[in-house]
């Protein structure tokens, strides 16, 4: 039998890679097609060797953009799409501006139509198009508009806010158009699908219904879309395995000897990217209340905080003044309580940081919405 082709795209979202990882056991059955952006500039001449060899060697198809193109893509993503999608109104005069006519909506849409063309220039009837996160909602009406036999799913990697929150964005209906074109629409946890259907009701007057295997029907336009709640987690036994691992051991003898030396007997580990929706400085204020009302832990316990510092296509470094508030608290705790917080900046690879995680007693996620 012919064997379907899968395309995968995937924006700005590195979080997204933990789902596309287990994509790559598809390739035993099919072919994977990734479509994604490079993080490089690549000269024009130079595009067409390169997307060739890229599509030989990994069967991958780069989207190229501009420097300033991509640069505001990623503020309008991150600074205005990201937090209404963590349920922070839109109330600012800034995200008004970036709704009005021939602004930053409209490069959104654009870009978005980058991202779609390589993938309807290597479509095969039938194909299977997974596409990821926030910044390609109008993917989906375009794909389907130019490959009417395409397969859709699009995986929500992050919250999906309630309808008083949703419908306070000026291209709400357009965006549930476009995302309704979806053959398969995933989310993380079932209350994000249920704020979805929320507002597919409530704005365009659709009605859903159960079906089968955990799915929740609707009909748009003659179109069947199904909705679901997909957890992610991690692969137990890939995990397990690793740490086994000569290099993992050590990191853990390491992060023992470190603990050992602080005298400290309770670790908590917070594994955060520098960001406001991660809630670290509250994680930050709720440890200096706790050693405040329980003192017997003031000299027994450190927090070993990392903190992934996040950098625009500028390579600039983004949230800088929430970054400066997090150091303030953080010596403000030091110095009530010294050595209670270690505050390390960097993203830590695989094996020092499963190691961090082994020998911790409480890992602490404080994310305003996760």
């Amino acid at each position: 039998s012919t064997q379907r082709d899968s395309k995968v795209m995937r924006s700005m979202s590195r979080h997204a890679g933990y789902v596309v990882e287990n994509l790559r056991q598809l390739r035993s059955r099919c072919r994977v097609v990734f479509v994604g952006r490079l993080d490089i500039e690549v000269p024009e001449e130079e595009r067409e060797a390169l997307t060739q060899e890229l599509m030989d060697k990994f069967q991958c198809v780069p989207v190229y953009l501009e420097k300033q193109m991509q640069a505001e893509y990623e503020d309008f993503c991150h600074n205005v799409l990201k937090p209404i999608f963590h349920f922070v109104h839109p109330t600012s005069a800034e995200v008004c501006r970036a709704f009005a006519a021939e602004a930053k909506w409209q490069l959104y849409s654009q870009i978005n139509l980058e991202y779609v063309r390589p993938v309807v220039q290597n479509f095969n009837d039938g194909d299977c198009v997974f596409v990821f996160d926030l910044g390609l909602m109008m993917a989906p009406t375009l794909i389907g508009s130019r490959a009417r036999t395409a397969n859709i799913c699009f995986f929500f990697n992050t919250p999906f806010p309630s309808s008083e929150i949703f419908r306070t964005m000026p291209v709400r209906k357009q965006a549930l158009q476009s995302l309704l074109n979806a053959d398969f629409i995933q989310f993380h946890c079932f209350t994000y699908a249920r704020h979805f259907l929320s507002c597919c009701s409530s704005l365009l007057g659709l009605e859903n219904r159960p079906s089968r295997g955990g799915l929740v029907n609707m009909v748009f336009n003659g179109h069947h879309v199904h909705v679901r709640a997909s957890h992610v987690g991690i692969d137990a036994a890939v995990i397990c395995r690793r740490l086994d691992e000569e290099r993992v051991k050590q990191e853990s003898e390491t992060w023992v000897k470190t603990f050992k030396q602080l005298n400290r007997e309770f670790i908590l580990v917070g594994y955060d990217d520098m960001d406001p929706l991660s809630g670290i400085t509250l994680k930050l204020r709720a440890l200096q209340s706790m050693l405040k009302m329980f003192p017997e832990y003031r000299s027994s316990l450190v927090l070993v905080q990392v903190a992934i510092a996040l950098h625009d296509s500028r390579e600039e470094m983004m949230h800088r003044e929430y970054a400066e508030e997090v150091h303030r608290v953080v010596d403000e705790v030091n110095a009530q309580y010294p050595g209670t917080v270690m505050l390390r900046m960097e993203k830590m690879p695989f094996a020092p940081r499963v190691a961090l995680f082994a020998a911790a007693d409480v890992l602490v996620n404080s994310a305003v919405r996760h």
